[in-house]
């Protein structure tokens, strides 16, 4: 044990769970704290042999020895395919470290119910449709007038979608609802699928048995809340409305939808529901594995001529900023091998430096020490997270961190790339749970800066621990050495519950040398090479909003490669946030605002041009758009 009741692991250690720090440079630092916690803060992995979704990068020649082992279900729709260089894969928990020994990388994603019924034979892809609008986010209802075909006697016709798939639902509680099939999709072992037929089905239910759409959502255990109550809005309804959503009945003057019907209100929809929080899951995991499923499913059911617009209102604030995170680069060799997709996703909504205070920059010379001041709050029952990213130039050696906890000692200094220290419970057994943690590591094949993450542990709720006020993270040059710029990001938090509201940390002051500041607060799918970044303007005034999520400053730090290049309308003016599409039943309207609805209005623009230039078939569809007019600000 360390100094002040620091403990110092080794990369040797042993333990009953495998070691965290055994990952070395290909695990993430994620699941290192959720392997330190034994999982506890995850409500869908109970038990220590369950099985955690990961997102992987392989060399080809990993690919054998992978799939040989044993030690990792890699989804059927990556195998069929042949080797390739993403992939996702079940993996038990006493398998992690077998599998850190395997791939290049390796992210730690939410755990999901697993299905206990076999997937849906595959489908065949339909033939004909030549341009497709697909939305990967959370809560689309399927059957809102907006995305249903046009009717007979203006009632709305069978359905739009030629598919949805809710990653969060297992089959086997599908099962015990009134009547809804489902299985999971052909090629993916985990959630249910709504297909047309099935929606179409229930569509005529309601016509034909006098059924409402509240009925409907209510036995297929969909869009409620955590009371089991129908929910007003859903983010991924909005969404989808927005980018292509029929106009039925008049519009509002604040509607984010034209006044009349236009091409994209005819597009087949595909929609892929991807995982949230659950009520007491408070550890810290991304969605990166979902979302590379949901790309695959969405090509799948499009067919593989068909031109597809996909838009991501999703994303978090920490991350390394520079294309170098798993799912960038995942995304990025999908749009290159594809050809025939266009992916934009939302800037993000953290530009607001002086409020929000998400991101900090600095330059770190040698034997200089810089401090940032992080506020915890006493009722925030998740864990809480910054990120650390950190460039040495000139050959400079890193600098070293420390924490301190409120009240507390601080801890030794560390190096960066060192064993991860672990802040054990007040008179805690060595085994307990820490409340605290430093997990490091230099620059390697992740990308090319070297990474801190600092985790702590909830303030509040079944799993308190951590003292909540200020908690000073410090990082100090070596003497003689160079300077490091490094930044400093703040992890998104979520809501604990359904509706509930999260709990954020924040910075509250920075020194020496080190400045809070909106710049940098791109989401962190937003700045790879072949993803459009949309970012938002209030309809009015025409001018970017406060709100809008930037790059970082070329002078500040060399993540200054990817901004955002195109926007769109979010709200109706600086003083009305929002505009307002569908809410969860038909005839019924909400509002939302931020870049997330930049993003699908400017979806709905694009989709009008391809629809109207239609591009060469053997075109790279990204590579056109670059070049033509489609993605520049809007005319205002």
């Amino acid at each position: 044990m360390g100094m002040n009741g620091w403990v110092d692991r080794p990369a040797s250690s042993a333990a009953v769970v495998p070691p965290s720090s055994g990952f070395g440079t290909t695990g993430d630092p994620y699941l290192a704290w959720s392997v330190d916690q034994a999982f506890a803060g995850h409500a869908r992995l109970a038990t220590p042999d369950g099985r955690v979704p990961l997102l992987l990068e392989l060399k080809a020649a990993q690919w054998p020895a992978l799939l040989s082992s044993g030690v990792a279900d890699v989804a059927p729709a990556y195998t069929i395919a042949g080797a390739q260089r993403f992939a996702t894969a079940l993996v038990p928990v006493a398998q992690l470290q077998a599998l850190a020994s395997l791939v290049q990388r390796m992210e730690f994603c939410l755990p999901v119910q697993a299905n206990v019924a076999p997937a849906a034979a595959a489908a065949s892809a339909p033939d004909g449709p030549p341009l497709i609008f697909a939305v990967i986010d959370r809560g689309c209802a399927f059957l809102h007038e907006a995305l249903r075909q046009p009717g007979a006697g203006g009632r709305a016709g069978g359905t739009r979608l030629l598919g949805l798939w809710d990653q969060s639902t297992p089959v086997v509680a599908a099962a015990s609802t009134a009547g809804i099939p489902g299985a999971a999709p052909a090629g993916f072992g985990y959630g249910r699928e709504l297909t047309p037929q099935i929606i179409d089905s229930l569509i005529a239910r309601m016509a034909y048995e006098g059924l409402d759409e509240v009925a409907v959502y209510a036995a297929a255990g969909y869009l409620l809340d955590d009371r089991g109550r129908l929910r007003e809005a859903a983010h991924g309804t909005h969404v989808v409305d927005t980018g292509a959503g029929r106009v039925v009945g008049s519009t509002p003057r604040s509607s984010s939808k034209p006044d009349a019907d236009d091409a994209a209100s005819a597009v087949p929809l595909i929609f892929v529901d991807v995982p949230g929080l659950v009520e007491h899951d408070t550890t810290g995991a991304s969605s990166a594995a979902f979302v590379l499923d949901a790309l695959h499913y969405i090509r799948l059911r499009a067919g593989s001529q068909a031109q597809v617009v996909v838009n991501i209102s999703l994303g978090a604030l920490a991350g390394p900023h520079d294309g170098s995170s798993l799912l960038e680069r995942a995304m990025d060799d999908l749009l290159q091998r594809d050809g025939r997709m266009a992916i934009l996703l939302a800037a993000g909504n953290a530009g607001d430096g002086e409020h929000q205070r998400w991101h900090a920059f600095g330059n770190l010379d040698g034997g200089a020490t810089a401090a940032l001041d992080w506020r915890l709050h006493p009722e925030d029952a998740t864990d809480s997270f910054v990120e650390i990213w950190l460039q040495s130039r000139d050959g400079a050696a890193l600098p070293q961190i420390r924490l301190t906890a409120p009240g507390a000692e601080p801890s030794p200094w560390a190096d960066i790339g060192a064993a991860p220290q672990l802040l054990p419970a007040p008179q805690a057994a060595a085994t307990a749970a820490p409340v605290a943690a430093i997990y490091s590591r230099g620059a390697d094949h992740w990308g090319p800066d070297a990474m801190a993450l600092v985790a702590v542990a909830p303030c509040a709720g079944s799993r308190a621990a951590a003292t909540a006020g200020v908690w000073r993270i410090e990082l100090r040059g070596k003497a003689a050495a160079g300077r490091t710029v490094f930044d400093a990001w703040v992890q998104r938090d979520e809501p604990v519950f359904d509706g509930g509201l999260p709990i954020q940390s924040s910075f509250d002051a920075a020194s020496g040398g080190t400045l809070i500041t909106g710049s940098g607060s791109l989401s962190n799918l937003a700045t790879g090479a072949l993803t459009f970044v949309v970012g938002a303007v209030d309809a009015t005034a025409g001018r970017i909003t406060r709100y809008t999520s930037r790059g970082v400053a070329r002078s500040s730090t060399r993540r200054g490669v990817r901004d955002i290049e195109t926007f769109g309308f979010a709200d109706e003016s600086a003083t009305a946030i929002g505009l307002l599409a569908a809410g969860v039943r038909s005839g019924t309207w909400t509002r939302m605002g931020g870049t997330s609805v930049a993003a699908p209005w400017r979806a709905r623009r694009l989709l009008n041009f391809l629809a109207a230039n239609p591009m060469p078939a053997d075109s790279h569809l990204v590579t056109q758009l670059r070049g033509s007019a489609a993605m520049p600000m809007p005319p205002l």
